[in-house]
Order: C-alpha cells, then sequence, then structure tokens
C-alpha cells in the first residue's frame, strides 16, 4: 500500500513536471530530435504495456524516460540550451530529483508492497 500511495504521488507530481519541462524547452529542440524521442518513449511505454506492467509503474517509467530524453536533447545540442540556466534547470531538477525516487521506489516494489 505504501508503494502504490508513493508512487501515485511522485507520478501526479511528475505529470506537471513533464508538462513544464516540455514547455519551457521546446523551443530549442529540432523537429527531428523531438520526433525521435517521442517514438522512442511511446515505443516503450507500449512494450511495457504489452509485457503486463501495472499503469502506475508504466507511467511513472514513461515520465522518466521524457525527462531523461529531454536531457539528452537539451545537454545534446548546440549550446542555446546552456545560455539559459533557467531552461537548463527545468531539465536538471527532474533527471536529478525524480529519475532517482522513482528507480528506488520501482526496485523496492517487492519490499513495500
Amino acid at each position: 500500500m505504501l508503494y502504490i500511495a508513493a508512487l501515485t504521488l511522485i507520478t501526479f507530481a511528475s505529470t506537471f513536471m513533464v508538462a513544464d519541462t516540455v514547455a519551457n524547452i521546446w523551443q530549442l529542440l529540432s523537429r527531428g530530435r523531438v520526433a525521435l524521442i517521442s517514438y522512442s518513449v511511446w515505443m516503450a511505454a507500449l512494450t511495457l504495456t504489452v509485457l503486463g506492467t501495472d499503469w502506475l509503474t508504466m507511467l511513472g517509467l514513461l515520465h522518466a524516460l521524457i525527462f531523461v530524453g529531454c536531457w539528452w536533447l537539451v545537454c545534446d545540442g548546440d549550446g542555446a540550451a546552456h545560455a539559459s540556466s533557467t531552461r537548463d534547470d527545468y531539465v536538471r531538477f527532474p533527471v536529478t530529483v525524480y529519475v532517482p525516487v522513482f528507480m528506488v521506489l520501482y526496485f523496492l516494489q517487492g519490499w513495500l508492497q
């Protein structure tokens, strides 16, 4: 029960962080990069669904992949993202906070349930 409550809370919070992150870095990304990462994230979500993963875990992992993808796209750019430290923070905070918390909860799910 603790696992479900914690995962629900961080997934709910990350929904808003995903929207905020993507909205703030959207102008920095090329259409090809956005298409590539979107396709990869949705294929990962489809694979997890087919494998029978519960929806909270799938949604949490999808958010983690989006954050890592945004971080990869911004850091891999031509330096435009690093000209604005506030935009860089929109990517750095979720990658350094949400992704590790989700991974810890995911690996401890058997003990927490």
